[in-house]
C-alpha cells in the first residue's frame, strides 16, 4: 500500500513538530516483512518504503513495531547505517508517521507532543538521550 511518510528522527534524535512540518513527506509503497535474520526474535518485522520503481527511498526500519493507529500509523524501530567504528553497524532509533493522504499526515504531525525533559520510560518517545 502507498503511504506518505514523515521520519521523526535524524541520527536517533527526535525532531520537533515544526522541523517535521518543514520537510516534504516521502511517498512510497510501505512493506512490512519478516527479516532474513532473527536477531530481534521470531516475531520481529522490518519496514521498508519503496518508490514506484521499487527503489528504497528511506533506510529500512528494523525491529519495527506499530506504536499507534489513528488516522494513520506510527511505526517505531531502528535505522541501521553502514559500517561504523571497528566495522560495527550504527543503529539509531527511528519513528515514521504514515498516512494515506497529505491531509491525514498533517493531522498526525499536529498530534506530536512537545518534547519533555526527563520521562517516565513508558512513552515511545522517552528514549531520547539529548
Amino acid at each position: 500500500m502507498f503511504f506518505y511518510v514523515y521520519p521523526l528522527r535524524i541520527n536517533g534524535l527526535r525532531l520537533t513538530q515544526l522541523t517535521v512540518q518543514t520537510h516534504a513527506p516521502v511517498y512510497g509503497r510501505l512493506v512490512l516483512r519478516k527479516p532474513s535474520h532473527d536477531h530481534f526474535g521470531p516475531d520481529a518485522l522490518c519496514a521498508s518504503l519503496y518508490d514506484k520503481e521499487s527503489k528504497e527511498v528511506l533506510p529500512e526500519l528494523v525491529n519495527a513495531k506499530v506504536a499507534k493507529i489513528n488516522v494513520g500509523m506510527h511505526l517505531t524501530g531502528y535505522e541501521q547505517h553502514g559500517r561504523g567504528r571497528k566495522g560495527r553497524i550504527d543503529r539509531h532509533p527511528q519513528s515514521w508517521l504514515c498516512a494515506l493522504t497529505p491531509a491525514d499526515l498533517t493531522l498526525l504531525v499536529q498530534m506530536i507532543p512537545p518534547r519533555r525533559s526527563g520521562g517516565s520510560g513508558f512513552d515511545p518517545e522517552d528514549d531520547d538521550r539529548a
